[in-house]
């Protein structure tokens, strides 16, 4: 399965080096792809704020409500992610090509990046396609390495029909692989969206936060935002035990930590996105450093996170990995911290790094399993904060 998977990643290269785009300079390259993203989020941010003042509606998490052309309600959220995986996958792309990544810790590096023509980022365009074969590449073999999901090799008379003629090789995988973990995902999402309204509704978050600009305690003594507040809860919540008073050390950093530097990234960009009208963002790393510093992560701490989220060949994608290292200054890719979902992201980045939370199943059972109803949450104190209490009955002749 190894060889298969890299055969195929050997291929997408290949036809990344047959493309009108690879006749330019690498460093050119690698600026286009990134200035191309910048078009496309511009571009998108325009139309979403078009619909805002149209529709006058708003979808709780997710975004304004948009419209296709033929009148379907498009994700403005999964757009955006679409774009950072676009972005993730395209510059995974380069550094395998052009061999920037880093041969002890596996950090992708760009050179000092150029500016670049219109023409350039048109050209992009080739890349930005065959990313897309990329993620799915990778997501076929990944599902049949780890979830035993069969691969379907198509040729002859068992292509699919409307297969261009050029095409004589189709894999495939069931679409029912998927299934069961879209629910989990929009069941999660659906319940998140429930929890965030009804805190924000109940408690004086926007009360609770501190910001960036002084220097201040972990949580829960102190906030950087409402949205570190959630995030803890969220992630304590996903875990089964209280991360504000958990003293283990993961990957180096306690999990409060964890959320505390995502949040702190999150709050940087935000605030200069809005200033700079730009999605991707350059800091240098002594700035960084400071800024985590100023955050209550001692240097060592500082260079664990910045390691640990810098984007390379075994980052899972950007939203867990959303610094870009360069030979000038770094780069933070804006929508990837937009509303981060650190119950999800934290334990995804660990995972990549091999480290497994080994107490969250056991945890989360002793929580909910010898009374049946998930009510412990309640007791989950953040310096004042209290979660809203759910009830779940469960059916113990089915197990549910």
């Amino acid at each position: 399965m190894i060889h298969f998977a890299e055969d195929g990643h050997h291929r997408i290269l290949a036809a990344l080096g047959r493309s009108s785009f690879s006749a330019e300079p690498p460093d050119v390259r690698a600026a286009a792809v990134i200035a191309r993203m910048e078009a496309n989020l511009s571009a998108f941010v325009a139309d979403a704020e078009a619909a805002l003042k149209q529709t006058k509606r708003i979808v709780w998490p997710g975004g304004p409500e948009l419209r296709d052309q033929a009148g379907r309600i498009v994700s403005s959220e999964g757009t955006i992610s679409g774009m950072v995986a676009s972005l993730g996958g395209t510059l995974m792309m380069e550094g395998f090509a052009n061999g920037w990544f880093d041969r002890k810790k596996g950090w992708l590096k760009l050179p000092v990046l150029p500016a670049v023509s219109d023409h350039e980022i048109l050209l992009a365009g080739d890349s930005e396609l065959l990313s897309m074969s990329w993620r799915r590449w990778t997501h076929l073999h990944e599902s049949a390495r780890y979830h035993d999901n069969k691969i379907h090799v198509l040729s002859g008379s068992t292509l699919p029909s409307g297969c261009p003629e050029n095409i004589d090789l189709v894999y495939s995988r069931d679409a029912e692989c998927d299934v069961v973990d879209f629910i989990a995902n929009e069941r999660a999402i659906d319940r998140e969206g429930s929890a965030v309204a009804e805190l924000t509704s109940t408690m004086d978050m926007i009360g609770i936060a501190k910001g960036i600009d002084a220097p201040l305690a972990l949580g829960p003594q102190d906030w950087i935002s409402n949205e570190e507040a959630l995030n803890a809860l969220s992630l304590s919540e996903a875990v089964g035990y209280e991360i504000v008073k958990d003293q283990e050390r993961p990957g180096g950093l306690r999990l409060i930590q964890w959320v505390r530097g995502y949040i702190c990234l999150a709050a940087w960009t935000a605030k200069r996105m809005k200033a700079n009208h730009s999605g991707i963002l350059k800091i240098p790393r002594a700035d960084l450093l400071s800024l985590l510093n100023r955050c209550s992560l001692s240097s060592s701490e500082a260079d664990t996170f910045l390691d640990a989220v810098s984007f390379g060949r075994h980052s899972r994608d950007l939203f867990d990995a959303p610094i870009v290292r360069t030979d000038g200054d770094w780069l933070l890719i804006g929508p990837a911290l937009a509303a981060p979902r650190l119950a999800r992201i934290v334990p995804s980045l660990l995972a990549s790094m091999g480290i497994q939370l080994k107490r969250k199943g056991s945890a989360f059972e002793a929580r909910i399993v010898p009374r049946g109803v998930v009510s412990e949450g309640a007791s989950v104190l953040f310096g004042g904060l209290r979660p809203p209490v759910y009830s779940a009955a469960m059916d113990s002749g089915s197990g549910v």
